[in-house]
C-alpha cells in the first residue's frame, strides 16, 4: 500500500488481509515480489533518491545500492539480478536471494537499459521504448557472456513467457502511431500477429501458451505511444481478452467499467482476475464466469 507503506497478503479463499512487514516504508514506489512469494525487492523514495532492499520474513532487510535503475528475479526465485549506473554506462548485477555474495556479470554503454531474467541462463536487456526513437531488445547468456540483439523498433516492449521460449511484443510505427502487438519465439522470429492495439506491459502469461492482456478500447489519433502512456499524458479505458497462441484465438473475458489496468494477474486455474487501475491506485479483483 503505497499511502502506509504496508507489504500485505491476501487470501483469495477468505477474503482476508494480513499485513506481513513490521516495517513501515515510507514514499514506497514498487515491491516486486520473487517466484516464490516468499520474498520481495522493496524501492521507495527518500527525498529524490531512489532506494531499495530485500523484504526476508516480517522483519528480515538486507539493503539493496542506491539508484538501481531495474531489476529482475530469477525463474527459480534463488537469485536476484539487477542495472545501475556505472561509469561505463550500466552494470548488471546479481546477487543470492537473501542478498548476499553481490557480482558485477556485465557492463554496457546502454545507461537506460531494462532488464528482464527469461531463462535460467538468459537474461534480456532492453534499451528504453519510444515511439520516436528506435529501441533493442539483446539477450545476454551467462554460460557464454555473449550479448546478441534479438529484435530493434519503435515503441518496442516485451513481456516473456514463463519458460522463457516466447514473448509478446508490442511496437508502433517511427511516429509513435498503429501500435501492434505481437508473438515471437526466442530469436525475435515473428509466430502469431494478433491485431490487438495494447501495449505488452498490459499482459500476462497464465502458461506458456496463454495470454491475457488488457486492451485500451480507444486511442487517441494525436497520442504517441508508448510515450504518453508512461508519462501518464494518456489513461486508457480497457477490456481484458484471453489469446490462445496455438489456436490463435481471442476473446473477451471482461469488458466492464472504466479501467486503466496495470499489474495484471490471473490465478492458474484462469477462473480470477486481479489488476491494479492506473488512476488511483486501487486494487480489483473479477471472477471469471
Amino acid at each position: 500500500k503505497k499511502d502506509a507503506g504496508d507489504l500485505i497478503s491476501y487470501s483469495i479463499k477468505n477474503d482476508e488481509r494480513e499485513r506481513i512487514s513490521r516495517i513501515t516504508i515510507i514514499g514506497i514506489l514498487e515491491a516486486l515480489w520473487s517466484p516464490k512469494k516468499d520474498r520481495a525487492a522493496v524501492f521507495y523514495l527518500d527525498q529524490d533518491i531512489k532506494k531499495g532492499f530485500l523484504h526476508i520474513g516480517t522483519s528480515s532487510v538486507a539493503v539493496l545500492p542506491s539508484g538501481i535503475t531495474s531489476a529482475s528475479w530469477s525463474p527459480n526465485g534463488s537469485m536476484f539480478a539487477y542495472t545501475s549506473l556505472s561509469l561505463n554506462g550500466s552494470a548488471l548485477s546479481v546477487k543470492n536471494a537473501s542478498g548476499e555474495n553481490t557480482r558485477i556479470i556485465f557492463e554496457s554503454p546502454l545507461k537506460d537499459a531494462h532488464i528482464q531474467w527469461v531463462s535460467p541462463d538468459v537474461i534480456q536487456i532492453q534499451t528504453a521504448p519510444s515511439g520516436v526513437a528506435e529501441s533493442s531488445i539483446f539477450r545476454y547468456s551467462q554460460t557464454s557472456g555473449v550479448l546478441s540483439k534479438i529484435i530493434s523498433g519503435y515503441g518496442l516492449v516485451s513481456l516473456w513467457s514463463p519458460n522463457g521460449e516466447r514473448a509478446v511484443f508490442s511496437s508502433t510505427n517511427s511516429f509513435g502511431k498503429n501500435m501492434s502487438l505481437s508473438l515471437h519465439d526466442a530469436d525475435g522470429n515473428a509466430i502469431f500477429a494478433t491485431g490487438l492495439r495494447t501495449i505488452a506491459e498490459k499482459c500476462f502469461w497464465a502458461s506458456s501458451k496463454t495470454l491475457y492482456c488488457a486492451v485500451p478500447r480507444e486511442i487517441p489519433t494525436s497520442a504517441i505511444m508508448p510515450d504518453d502512456y508512461y508519462l501518464a499524458a494518456l489513461h486508457t479505458s480497457d477490456r481484458v481478452v484471453r489469446i490462445d497462441i496455438e489456436k490463435e484465438e481471442i476473446r473477451d473475458v471482461f469488458n466492464e467499467g472504466d479501467f486503466n489496468i496495470t499489474n495484471l494477474i490471473i490465478t492458474k486455474n484462469e477462473d480470477m482476475i486481479f489488476f491494479v487501475d492506473r488512476r488511483d491506485g486501487t486494487l480489483w479483483k473479477y471472477s471469471i464466469k
